[in-house]
């Protein structure tokens, strides 16, 4: 007896629907991936188009430009040498560039940058004390801290506020190495007095007296001479009140210390004969006799 064998039906459609659904799970799954990226995508191209519109603004500019503190560099040449301008963005301003090409100036210390309430750029200037100028084959500037600055055609016009400083040169020391101790000293005694007082200097002599062999003679702007060392040169800051007293003729004073009864040190000027006249006075006597 044969037994008949039945066709089992295949579930097709079953098994397509299983496709069918883990398609549309992929579809949506990718949906809501394309979704995100679009949402974030849109969020950087507002904020890249409000970017462009603040740049384009004014708002973005600074306000103005203030200098504070220079006295050899005028106010242009800050700003060229910190490269802005009242076009200049703020937030392409960088304390670090601005200080860098500060590194460039020799007459720069140290600068430093700010912005104010009203977004002006305040440039805050410490500029090296200069103490007068020397001919060294070539002119140079005498910083406070005795460095020597080569004048190129900029700097020369510095000229005429400064002092020209003769003397004060290198020494030899027992191995015969140069020495500049006397600047060293030199310009440690100048660096005290204001920058007024110095610019009231017309020149500065290294000169030797029998009891001081590195004296000091200061010939100021109105003809007049002091004399001093390295330790009464800060009294020439009250130079202008001693001048106001003086005859109109030309004038030699001495920077003097000296000790009261009781043990106190004073610091104060005297007028006396020029030390070139007490030589032509013994000169002549010596003569005579």
């Amino acid at each position: 007896m044969v037994k008949e064998t039945k066709n089992i039906p295949v579930e097709n459609d079953s098994v397509e629907q299983v496709f069918i659904q883990h398609k549309k799970g992929n579809q949506f799954s990718l949906f809501k991936k394309s979704r995100v990226k679009i949402f974030f995508a849109s969020i950087f191209t507002g904020i890249l188009i409000l970017f462009g519109m603040y740049l384009l603004s004014d708002i973005s500019k600074i306000n103005g430009i203030k200098v504070i503190g220079n006295t050899y560099l005028s106010n242009e040449e800050i700003i060229q040498i910190a490269e802005v301008s009242t076009k200049s963005r703020k937030i392409f301003i960088f304390d670090s560039i601005i200080k860098n090409n500060a590194k460039k100036n020799p007459l720069i210390d140290k600068i430093e940058i700010k912005f104010t309430e009203d977004d002006i750029l305040e440039i805050l200037v410490t500029e090296k004390k200069l103490i007068g100028y020397r001919y060294d084959k070539t002119a140079m500037l005498i910083t406070s801290d005795a460095k020597l600055i080569e004048m190129n055609e900029d700097l020369s016009r510095l000229i005429v506020k400064l002092p020209f400083v003769v003397g004060f040169d290198p020494i030899e020391d027992e191995n015969g190495k140069l020495d500049n101790m006397i600047l060293n000293e030199f310009a440690a005694s100048m660096s005290q007095l204001k920058t007024s007082t110095i610019e009231n200097i017309s020149e500065i002599h290294q000169i030797s007296f029998s009891y001081d062999s590195a004296a000091i003679q200061c010939i100021m702007r109105d003809g007049n001479e002091v004399y001093g060392d390295f330790y009464t040169i800060s009294l020439l800051d009250d130079y202008n009140f001693v001048a106001d007293k003086l005859s109109p003729e030309k004038n030699c004073l001495y920077l003097v210390v000296s000790e009261k009864p009781d043990g106190k040190k004073v610091e104060n000027y005297f007028k006396s004969t020029c030390p070139y006249d007490v030589v032509e006075n013994e000169e002549d006597s010596g003569e005579t006799n």
